[in-house]
């Protein structure tokens, strides 16, 4: 199904099939930079496209949105060096995993960064948040689309939070104690 528009729904971005509606779960859409994505409804009945393979980065997918341990200053940053991240909020919850947090849905919001990023740096911090890949167990991270100040971006959604971790009721890393 090619020729859609991208169209804001609920917490991130749904492909609009032009008069037939929005793309019902399971079916399977090409997106504007030639990826396929398809919609899933997951545990917590939120609706998230789901890329089937590495998409190749243009708009509107060249944005990563960053929480934790990718920001600026914290451990994992040096992965972005070069890049230029802005302060942006994203929606959802986050868990406090001990050493690094864990965006999981829910109401809220949550601080962060966002970069633009190519195909190359995406596919190296896939490895480095334990993305194996959609289908592909053992997983600890999705990569998932979300909204972005206005507009779809990647970010890493944590699969399964462990029972009993606790949510950072400020949605911000930094301010998680």
């Amino acid at each position: 199904m090619k020729g859609f528009d991208w169209r804001a729904a609920g917490s991130g971005w749904l492909p609009d099939l032009g008069g037939v509606g929005l793309a019902l779960p399971g079916a399977l859409v090409d997106s504007p930079c030639g990826a396929q994505y398809a919609l899933a409804i997951d545990a917590a009945g939120d609706e998230e496209l789901v890329a089937l393979e590495p998409a190749p980065l243009g708009a509107p997918l060249g944005r990563l949105f960053v929480y934790g341990t990718l920001m600026s200053g914290e451990s994992r940053h040096p992965w972005l060096a070069g890049a230029v991240g802005t302060p942006a909020r994203a929606p959802g919850q986050l868990i406090d995993m001990g050493e690094f947090p864990g965006l999981v849905p829910g109401p809220g919001e949550v601080a962060g960064e966002l970069y633009h990023i190519d195909l190359a740096l995406l596919e190296k911090l896939d490895q480095v948040e334990d993305f194996r890949g959609y289908g592909v167990a053992g997983s600890l991270y999705r990569r998932i689309i979300v909204t972005v100040d206005g507009a779809p971006a990647w970010t890493y959604r944590l699969i399964a939070p462990p029972a009993g971790a606790p949510a950072i009721a400020s949605g911000d890393w930094r301010r998680r104690g």
